[in-house]
């Protein structure tokens, strides 16, 4: 299981593709072996780990990495019962070892990338522990935030690390509540427009890290108007940015390559602000946080995106997306905002619009349903007109994509009509007779 010297990390080809297939037929052979007899296989990996660590530096990558990468296999073969790092005795299991060698150790420094990925592979793969030992927490967001973690000089470590870091947030919450300034300071640079605009981090890495730090706000041990305050700082840089980049959308003389790169980042905007919503799983957890402020203040703000005069398909979307988080997180609280909401979505929509529009006003229905009633009676009719208007166009039905979208709609249609019913809002359609 080995990497030889010629595998390239840098450009993966056809050997290297090879290569790791054959790893994982070997894989699979490990596996069975650990499921005849998995005490000796993990003593046996015990021995293989302390030992390439204790001589690291001299050690070659390769002898390194797989040992860190059989005793990642280890934890898919024998499954976490929660017993590996729980108990009285849990200190002296061969888990425990191997878990605080590898953290302690500097096996995220060293100069291979692979054995640099290995390290933030294990730790959130074997977090665990980190409820029984949280002292080692601080010693991983140290590794995370140095140069060979977050800021790490090849693009795709960085990426996997904000991957990552932010499971490892998320599996440590509990436990970090005392450190919310020095993990925001940490973090304050990475999350900078220009980090995102140079491509030093992509959209999505940067998700990542906005979720991140979504974390560490609500499971501090400040209070709720501090948290709110925390949170209203980390809303507003992103709000200050749509800000900026709006009015160039309703400047029809610009360049196309303009409009487009200004969509994109307003679409990353609102991408952002979705991604830290994701914090809260309901309107109760949002409430309690006292982040709810925050969300509602920003909200009308981010609607502005849907009278854009130019790439509304891009904008829209990314509105659609934070619409839908709002919805989960915001309660009643969204639905004054509603009927300007569906107005600005329905206005010269195209039939893809549309499709994309039926699922944001199902989940309305599913979530408020009776309490929607006034408002659903108001927008059934523009709704329906408006699908009947595409579905009744005509369209050859040679023309396969013509039909694919025809039949989508009308898909979309149906299941308009089913979560009306089967939420109950029979007073809608009464209301149309």
């Amino acid at each position: 299981m080995k990497f030889d010297e010629t595998y390239n990390f840098m450009t993966e080809g056809e050997d290297e593709a090879n290569f790791l297939e054959f790893r994982k037929q070997l894989k699979n052979l490990f596996g069975n072996i650990a499921l005849i007899d998995p005490e000796l296989v993990l003593h046996t990996i015990e021995k293989l780990v302390l030992s390439t660590l204790a001589d690291l530096e001299s050690a070659h990558f390769a002898q390194v990495e797989v040992g860190m990468r059989l005793f990642y296999i280890l934890g898919e073969v024998i499954v976490d019962k929660g017993n590996h790092f729980g108990g009285p005795n849990a200190v002296d299991s061969p888990w425990y070892k191997i878990m605080v060698a590898i953290v302690t150790s500097q096996l995220f420094a060293h100069k291979h990338i692979a054995l640099c990925q290995v390290y933030f592979e294990l730790v959130v793969r074997y977090d665990r522990i980190f409820a029984v030992e949280q002292e080692l927490i601080p010693i991983v967001l140290n590794a995370f935030f140095s140069q060979f973690g977050l800021k790490h000089s090849q693009s795709h470590v960085r990426s996997r690390c904000c991957y990552h870091f932010s499971r490892f947030i998320k599996s440590v919450r509990s436990y970090i509540g005392d450190i919310t300034e020095h993990l925001l300071f940490q973090m304050k640079d990475l999350l900078s427009f220009e980090c995102l605009d140079s491509g030093y981090y992509s959209n999505t890495d940067q998700n990542f890290l906005y979720e991140s730090v979504g974390y560490i706000i609500v499971n501090s041990r400040k209070s709720a108007e501090e948290k709110c305050h925390m949170m209203k700082t980390l809303l507003g840089c992103l709000v200050e940015r749509f800000k900026l980049l709006l009015p160039q959308l309703h400047v029809q003389e610009q360049a196309i390559e303009v409009h487009v790169a200004c969509s994109q980042k307003i679409s990353d905007v609102l991408s952002h602000a979705s991604r830290i919503s994701k914090v809260f799983p309901n309107h109760q957890t949002t409430l309690q946080s006292g982040c709810l402020p925050c969300f509602v203040e920003v909200l009308p703000i981010f609607l502005q995106g849907l009278e854009v005069l130019v790439q509304r398909e891009v904008v829209h979307a990314g509105v659609r997306q934070f619409l839908h988080r709002m919805i989960i997180c915001l309660g009643d609280e969204l639905l004054r905002y509603i009927p300007v909401a569906v107005q600005l979505l329905l206005k010269d929509s195209s039939s893809h619009d549309i499709q994309e529009f039926i699922p944001l006003i199902n989940q309305l229905i599913t979530k408020y349903k009776h309490r929607i009633s006034p408002f659903l009676t108001e927008v059934f009719m523009p709704v329906v007109e408006s699908i009947m208007k595409h579905l009744n166009t005509p369209f050859d039905p040679n023309d396969k994509e013509a039909l694919q979208d025809h039949t989508s709609l009308q898909r979309c249609y149906y299941l308009f009509l089913i979560s009306m019913a089967t939420n109950g809002v029979y007073d809608v359609f009464e209301s149309q007779r």
